[in-house]
């Protein structure tokens, strides 16, 4: 299997991922290492990373319309968030990938602890139908004494 280039994989699409938001915190080197491991690896890592973040904020967030969004338009929080979650995905945890990366998973463990408390800074979209809130309607009318 051919190598791939920084440029080349820089250019890598995942989907709402790409190649730079990787190596953005990773090293180039553990990340072409790894889709030559495996040319689906990165996009495998990338697409469980989507399904856990989605599941994550399913009732505070419209993570969809998030990960729809165009590279421009993104929120930067999210973007390093789910970037680590998908390196987590591709490493398997690796320690000792270099400080960077070990960084950015104590990083991301912090970011977890916080979200379990109820306090994170993504500014994203609330859910379109929140999947908390009944949709039922109450009549007083309707009730009767039972007595």
């Amino acid at each position: 299997m051919a190598t791939l280039t920084n440029a080349e994989l820089d250019a890598l699409s995942f989907g709402y991922l790409q190649g730079s938001d990787l190596t953005m915190f990773s090293s180039y080197t553990v990340m072409i290492k790894q889709w030559e491991t495996s040319n689906t690896k990165l996009q495998n890592g990338c697409t469980t990373a989507y399904q856990e973040v989605t599941n994550m904020f399913l009732t505070k967030y419209d993570v969809q319309r998030e990960l729809n969004a165009i590279s421009g338009t993104r929120e930067a929080a999210f973007v390093k968030f789910v970037a680590i979650t998908a390196l987590k995905n591709i490493l398997g945890n690796m320690a000792g990938e270099g400080s960077i990366t070990e960084a950015n998973f104590l990083w991301h463990d912090e970011m977890l602890n916080k979200i379990r408390e109820g306090v994170d800074n993504f500014s994203l979209y609330p859910p379109a139908s929140p999947y908390y809130e009944s949709s039922a309607r109450l009549y007083p009318q309707n009730f009767r004494w039972l007595g």
